[in-house]
């Protein structure tokens, strides 16, 4: 796997979390290693096999030796591999064929095309994956044909369309060499990288078809001085042909830039928005934690497809609250985005514009709809376990000085907030809500909190 892996955001405790920048892409090497060098991937099939769990338990430690691997499991996947999973009997194959003929130049062949309906569940043999090759290279094969060759020293780019790209990076999660693999969502962490991994082939073909249609999109409208100046090219000199991403892109620069237009059309039509809400998605709502428990031991973090498909349904009913229940009043404008934290739980910022009658003016107006006091357990215990979950902010302060919150001693929420007994409005226009001094003091994190 080429691409860069960024583990900044698993630098600290705190569930696994897999990301990558740049482009990403699957390479395979030789055969056989180098001179004085220790075999790698593929090349552990074939090259000294005799020791073949030692080289396997070598390779993944490294030199520090901090995993500690039984040798019996790496044993146990190997002998399960050389039964079922078709890649690896090809290159079971190639080794016997060296070791039996002593041959020089030998090449297996990964097919691209396959005799069967790949619409079908059906599992490949290996007459259908590869071919066995003597020769310097010049037989006829196909383009996207995967040649790997005795040792020629070069690494070689697998086509992300190629049925063998998922299969050869990750044999564990496509055991029988299939298509789809049937123990994804059992795969924890490795199920995230293959997820990651998938998207990246699928953003790389995106970008493939931009490249290749740029007669087709128009680009001779886009590419002028407008655009020029925008990108910061000031001199005439360095202004020349750029691949240039539609605004149907994704995430492109003008989609990012119609859907900023498109917005700020609609606050100039129907004026500035009345509420920001930021709906947060919660790990142990109902419908996670009941569809973890289909599959024993599975984690929130292991599933993000279910995390996900929940968030989207609920934010859907939170938006259709509010356009027709009429929660805050009529709704006459609403925008959303959804942006993604750095452990991977969705939130959505929604922007909400209401008719004139139900504009929120007054500090009796703020009061009716928010609250910034602990709720009464009697009269509201749903909302005072809600709030005491998932709402306190800290320790913080003196009572934890390490607490992300604090920069140079401060907090940077501003926390311990004075107490009010009514809805203010600043200088800049915000309000600073009521908290008042009910003698409400519940016990959170192992000490009492207030107002």
């Amino acid at each position: 796997m080429g691409g860069k892996v960024d583990y900044s955001v698993v630098d600290g405790p705190g569930p696994f979390s897999f990301r990558i920048s740049g482009s990403n892409y699957h390479s395979i090497g030789t055969l056989l290693p180098r001179p004085n060098c220790k075999p790698t991937f593929a090349q552990l099939y074939i090259y000294d096999t005799e020791d073949e769990e030692k080289n396997r338990i070598s390779t993944v430690q490294g030199r520090s030796g901090r995993f500690v691997i039984d040798e019996a499991v790496v044993l146990g996947i190997k002998q399960m591999l050389d039964s079922i999973n078709p890649y690896v009997k090809s290159f079971r194959y190639g080794r016997d064929f060296l070791s039996n003929n002593g041959v020089v130049d030998l090449r297996i062949r990964i097919l691209q095309h396959r005799s069967k309906d790949a619409r079908q569940y059906n599992l490949p043999t290996t007459s259908e994956v590869d071919a066995l090759m003597v020769g310097d290279g010049s037989e006829d094969v196909e383009q996207r044909d995967i040649v790997v060759c005795t040792n020629d020293g070069h690494l070689q780019r697998i086509s992300e369309c190629h049925p063998s790209y998922m299969a050869l990076q990750y044999p564990l999660l496509f055991p029988y060499g299939e298509d789809k693999g049937k123990t994804l969502i059992r795969s924890g962490s490795a199920f995230q990288q293959f997820v990651v991994d998938a998207y990246a082939a699928i953003e790389e073909q995106r970008l493939l078809w931009v490249r290749r249609n740029q007669n087709n999109l128009r680009t001779d409208l886009l590419r002028g001085l407008q655009d020029a100046i925008a990108s910061g090219d000031h001199n005439a000199a360095v202004v020349g042909r750029r691949m240039l991403l539609p605004s149907t892109f994704t995430g492109g620069p003008r989609y990012m830039a119609q859907s900023c237009q498109d917005a700020m059309a609609i606050c100039q039509w129907y004026g500035p928005p009345d509420l920001f809400i930021t709906f947060t998605c919660n790990s142990k709502w109902e419908e996670v934690t009941s569809a973890l428990k289909l599959i024993p031991g599975q984690r929130v973090e292991d599933r993000p497809d279910i995390v996900a498909r929940v968030f989207n349904i609920k934010k859907k009913q939170l938006i259709n609250d509010l356009r027709e229940k009429k929660v805050f009043g009529r709704v006459i404008a609403d925008i959303h985005v959804v942006e993604f934290q750095k452990r991977g739980l969705p939130h959505a910022h929604i922007l909400i514009t209401l008719a004139k009658e139900d504009k929120i003016v007054t500090q009796e107006d703020v009061d009716a709809f928010i609250s910034a006091e602990i709720p009464d357990k009697d009269t509201n215990p749903e909302a005072y376990e809600i709030v005491l979950r998932s709402m306190i902010h800290g320790p913080c302060s003196d009572k934890n000085p390490n607490s992300p919150c604090m920069v140079k001693d401060v907090c940077t929420k501003n926390y311990l907030k004075s107490y009010k007994s009514f809805t203010t409005i600043d200088e800049n226009g915000f309000p600073v809500y009521r908290q008042r001094k009910d003698g409400r003091k519940p016990i959170v994190r192992g000490r009492k909190i207030s107002n």
